[in-house]
C-alpha cells in the first residue's frame, strides 16, 4: 500500500495548524503612559498567555507619546492618562471611529520621602515651611502635572506653592525626584504611589475632591493589526484585567466610564 498520499496529507495538515498558529500570535505595539508601566506588564503577560497576542510596549509621557503618533510613528493602540490628548488625537485624524473605550481610573495622590518627618494632613500643609521644593509633572502638557494644578488651584493653594514647584518630564520621573530627596513632596498618582520603597505615602486625594482622572484607550488609524487592538482593548476591560490594575492601585471603573 502506498504511503505518501496518507503522509503528504498529515503533512499539509500540520503546516496548516502551525501557519494558524503563526497568524494568530501577532504583534500589537501600544504606546502608553510610564504611569502604567507596572500594571500593564502584568496584563499583558496574561494575555500573552493565551497565544493570540504578542504585546509590545511602548513607555512614556502622554504628551511625549502623543507627538511621536502625530509625527508618524507606528503602532496599533494608544493610552492616554487623559482624555483631552486623546480628543486632540481624535480631531487631527489619528484615532479610528468608535474604537476610544474608556479602561481605567486613577486618584492623585502626595507622597514624601520615606524618612521625611514632615507631617501632611490637607493641601494647605504643601504651603508649610517643611515643603521647600513640590514635584509635579510638567503642568501645561503631562495629565498628571495638569490635573495636579487644578486641584491644587482648586483647594485655593496654587499661588502659594507654585513657586516652590519642581517640574518634570513624566510622573515618574516626578516620583523619582521625591524618591531620591530632591523634592520634600509630590503630588503623582495613587497607582504610583506603592511603586518605590523610596517614598511614603502621605494621602490620596478624595475622588470627590480631585479631578476625574481616566485612561482612554483607542486604536490607532494606521495600525497594522486593527482587529488584534480593538481584541486587546476589550481584553482590557475584562474581569481579570481590572483585578490586576485594581491590585496596582487603579480603578474602580465604573460603569458609566466605559
Amino acid at each position: 500500500m502506498d504511503l505518501r498520499p496518507r503522509f503528504l496529507a498529515r503533512l499539509l495538515a500540520c503546516l496548516l495548524l502551525l501557519l494558524g498558529a503563526g497568524r494568530g500570535a501577532v504583534e500589537v505595539t501600544v504606546f502608553a503612559p510610564a504611569s502604567l508601566l507596572e500594571a500593564l506588564s502584568d496584563v499583558t503577560r496574561e494575555i500573552e498567555a493565551r497565544g493570540e497576542i504578542r504585546v509590545r510596549a511602548v513607555f512614556g509621557a502622554t504628551s511625549t507619546l502623543a507627538r511621536q503618533i502625530r509625527a508618524g510613528a507606528r503602532g496599533d493602540v494608544f493610552i492616554s492618562a487623559d482624555e483631552q490628548t486623546m480628543t486632540e488625537l481624535e480631531r487631527a485624524g489619528e484615532i479610528r471611529g468608535g474604537s476610544r473605550r474608556v479602561v481605567l481610573t486613577n486618584q492623585l495622590a502626595v507622597v514624601v520621602p520615606r524618612e521625611s518627618a514632615a507631617v501632611l494632613r490637607e493641601p494647605a500643609d504643601l504651603a508649610g515651611p517643611a515643603i521647600r521644593r513640590l514635584a509635579l509633572a510638567e503642568t501645561e502638557t503631562v495629565p498628571a502635572g495638569r490635573y495636579a494644578r487644578a486641584w491644587l488651584e482648586q483647594e485655593g493653594v496654587w499661588p502659594k506653592v507654585s513657586a516652590r514647584v519642581v517640574m518634570a518630564d513624566s510622573v515618574r520621573a516626578a516620583l523619582a525626584r521625591v524618591a531620591a530627596g530632591h523634592a520634600d513632596a509630590g503630588v503623582v498618582y495613587r497607582s504610583d504611589a506603592a511603586v518605590s520603597p523610596d517614598v511614603r505615602l502621605a494621602w490620596v486625594v478624595p475622588a470627590n475632591r480631585g479631578p476625574a482622572i481616566r485612561y482612554p484607550a483607542a486604536v490607532l488609524r494606521a495600525a497594522p493589526e486593527p482587529e488584534r487592538a480593538a481584541e486587546l482593548i476589550a481584553a482590557l476591560l475584562s474581569a481579570v484585567a481590572q483585578r490586576r490594575f485594581a491590585e496596582r492601585g487603579f480603578g474602580p471603573l465604573q460603569e458609566e466610564t466605559r
